[in-house]
């Protein structure tokens, strides 16, 4: 398994402010429309900042309510990586930087860092010090990455009281914006 290196995580992870380990962040959610979510309870549990680790509260919400948010207060946090196997030969997509020489095209067998999914069966992926899109449909996963998305709540305001660790248990998707 190809592992991240040195360089890339310097790189990629300026995380010095946040308390809990992350391996990644991306800015925002994927999918190609924006969810409005519903609040699932009478309550919702927000963090003072996007990280399980600091300090939380509960506050009291309607159950079915849309939660305000704005699209680009959203963060995709990478715990730790998991890992795929390409079932049949595979061309690596949109690699940032290109891949040392070029090579995009990768064979049956080979096994990557898978990094997140994107949605519609995209995925990111770690070819040595590239990130790359790949197809994840033609790809057995090995282990799954941890991965918490979340969302700054705002009131009517556009202050906020939080950030959701929005991990469907406190959440329903109740439409898409496309």
């Amino acid at each position: 398994m190809l592992k991240p290196s040195t360089s890339f995580l310097f790189l990629f992870t300026p995380l010095a402010a946040i308390a809990q380990q992350a391996v990644y962040e991306v800015p925002g959610l994927f999918g190609e429309c924006l969810p409005i979510y519903a609040s699932a309870g009478q309550t919702l549990t927000l963090y003072q900042s996007p990280d399980l680790d600091s300090e939380r509260m509960v506050i009291p919400y309607g159950e079915g309510w849309n939660i305000p948010y704005i699209k680009s207060e959203r963060l995709t946090r990478v715990i730790s990586f998991g890992e795929v196997e390409l079932l049949s030969d595979q061309n690596l997509l949109s690699c940032e930087p290109l891949p040392e020489g070029g090579q995009t095209q990768l064979s049956a067998g080979e096994r990557l860092t898978y990094m997140y999914y994107l949605g519609e069966g995209m995925a990111k992926v770690l070819f040595g010090d590239s990130v790359c899109g790949m197809d994840i449909i033609d790809a057995r996963v090995l282990a799954f990455p941890d991965v918490q998305p979340w969302i700054k709540v705002l009131y009517r305001d556009g202050s906020s009281p939080g950030w959701l660790s929005n991990d469907g248990s406190q959440t329903t998707v109740a439409g898409l914006r496309c």
